[in-house]
């Protein structure tokens, strides 16, 4: 008997009385000591046998594919008829902290490979040194590639009285993070340095489809900032902006919250469109709009190289409206958004809603309306199909929840009280 066998009887021992009828997905080993740095890509690996690990992949994933159809944990209304087996890919990576729930900070010590299916941990990987936390993550259409963005823990320069106050952002880094399902293992590489420069944050950040470009919205803050492409295979760069006044700083668009945000910018299907949150037309406030900027066009201004895609709805609403998160899907007709209706006067009052607008014609659909003090966390989209018909959103029920969306049917995965976000 294999040890590949051996995990996967243990597996259905512990689990046996938590998930009857399905089997449960392979548990696989975690990866090699994080401490270890460098890639491991499959061209410079030395393979004994190309049959084993190509049998190991594809029993990892029928198994959990097997297995959608059953999941556990979580609270609030559950349909009768769970998403479909093939609806989410088998696994992602989740942003875990020692301390949590509560507002995400950031400060994530680990991230985490896990099954969709049980939850359980395929791997893990910590900040290298001197970073010691993960602040963002995304993801490529292929499920096993992803960047990461770690930051350092330090403390801003000392400032003279006449000074005043200055933005300072701790010293930080891009990683690409690759795992093969086959061998459960994880590597991180290391992007240049020169991608983050010195005092500067990323606000927002989306891999491409195909995993080669790597979008950012970089800067000191939200009005000094510029939305950048890096060519991953060459290290070469390209930066937007704009500015809403002649006498403004250069702004990348962005959502605004402190951070970096994993849903306010994303790619569609062909790689050469990408999704921001800026301004209707120049003047107007920058966190108002859906954009989609063209990467082909020539040219560094933003709004001109960019059309809007979607805008608020013109619908009855509390006093304060903002965006908490907003994405294109990758076939360009639908825009999902996180919108935060609130008062601004006692008494408190705050909505959560999720949305989707067709591109086409700019039709809102309610997918989620919720009032956030009543038990419920904000909502966050961390995977969607090709269309939007099928979602993955955490805070959508009671509780430290997460599940698949699919219409009006939805379907609650077990989720840790220890992930802060998570991307598939």
């Amino acid at each position: 008997m294999t040890g590949l066998e051996n995990k996967l009887r243990a597996a259905l021992r512990d689990t046996a009385g938590e998930i009857p009828d399905d089997p449960p997905p392979l548990w696989l080993p975690p990866a090699r000591d994080p401490a270890r740095r460098g890639p491991v890509w499959p061209g410079q690996r030395r393979w004994i046998s190309w049959a084993a690990p190509l049998a190991a992949a594809a029993l990892v994933l029928a198994v959990v594919a097997a297995s959608l159809a059953v999941v556990h944990g979580g609270s609030g209304r559950t349909t009768s008829k769970p998403a479909s087996r093939a609806a989410v890919p088998p696994y992602y990576v989740a942003l875990t902290a020692p301390a949590y729930p509560g507002e995400y900070d950031g400060n994530a010590t680990a991230a985490e490979i896990r099954a969709t299916a049980t939850g359980a941990v395929l791997a893990k990987v910590v900040p290298p040194k001197p970073y010691v936390h993960f602040a963002g993550v995304t993801a490529a259409a292929d499920h096993r590639t992803f960047v990461l963005v770690a930051e350092e823990k330090s403390h801003p320069p000392d400032l003279q009285p006449s000074e005043g106050p200055h933005p300072y952002y701790q010293p930080s880094r891009f990683y690409l993070l690759r795992f093969d399902p086959g061998t459960g293992r994880a590597s991180l590489r290391a992007l240049p340095a020169a991608f983050i420069p010195a005092n500067a944050e990323v606000h927002d950040m989306a891999l491409s489809p195909d995993g080669t470009s790597l979008a950012a919205d970089i800067g000191r803050d939200y009005v000094g900032s510029h939305l950048i492409v890096f060519d991953l295979a060459t290290g070469t760069e390209r930066a937007w902006s704009f500015k809403t006044c002649a006498s403004c700083h250069p702004s990348g668009g962005g959502l605004g919250f402190v951070g970096t945000n994993v849903d306010a910018l994303s790619w569609t299907g062909d790689g050469k469109h990408l999704a921001f949150v800026g301004p209707n037309r120049a003047g107007w406030p920058s966190h108002s709009t859906v954009r989609l900027l063209d990467v082909t066009l020539p040219g560094s201004d933003l709004l001109a190289t960019s059309r809007p895609v979607a805008s608020p709805p013109p619908e009855d609403r509390l006093t304060m409206v903002m965006w908490r998160g907003a994405i294109i899907t990758p076939d360009g007709r639908t825009v999902v958004i996180v919108e935060e209706d609130a008062t601004n006067s006692a008494p408190l009052k705050v909505r959560d809603r999720l949305l989707k607008i067709s591109v086409a014609t700019g039709r809102v659909t309610v997918v989620n309306d919720l009032n956030v003090l009543a038990g419920y966390l904000y909502e966050q989209v961390m995977y969607s199909d090709a269309s939007g018909s099928v979602l993955v959103v955490s805070g959508a029920r009671k509780g430290w929840t997460a599940g698949i969306l699919r219409g009006d049917r939805y379907t609650p995965i077990p989720w840790d009280r220890h992930i802060a976000t998570a991307i598939w």
